[in-house]
């Protein structure tokens, strides 16, 4: 339903590479994002957080379940992933979590790389 993703090279100051996409290719900004705050937060205390089952309420805008996962390094926190999907999807689970950190983990590791190259 959505991703969006915030990156840096170094792992303080202001995101400098931010794209966000809907599932139909518009574009997403931050905060247009039901858990916009969230996302930050989860980044800033370099966390992984898997955001449950949903209702089908119009307050969450047809999520059904989310992910946010923190782009990390043995230097710091790069920045931020999330994604979510529709109530028409089945739910994320700790196993897709899981992926997702692993796709974190290693943007992390390249961009340290590239930070100290």
């Amino acid at each position: 339903f959505h991703t969006w993703i915030g990156l840096r090279i170094a792992t303080t100051g202001e995101l400098t590479h931010i794209s966000g996409r809907k599932r139909t290719g518009q574009d997403v900004k931050l905060d247009e994002l039901i858990f916009g705050r969230m996302i930050i937060d989860a980044m800033n205390r370099a966390e992984y957080t898997l955001i449950p089952l949903l209702p089908k309420d119009r307050q969450y805008e047809r999520i059904r379940s989310g992910l946010i996962a923190s782009v990390e390094s043995d230097a710091g926190c790069h920045g931020v992933i999330y994604v979510d999907n529709a109530t028409d999807r089945t739910h994320f689970s700790l196993t897709d979590l899981d992926y997702l950190v692993l796709l974190a983990v290693r943007a992390g590791v390249m961009l340290n790389k590239f930070r100290q190259s």
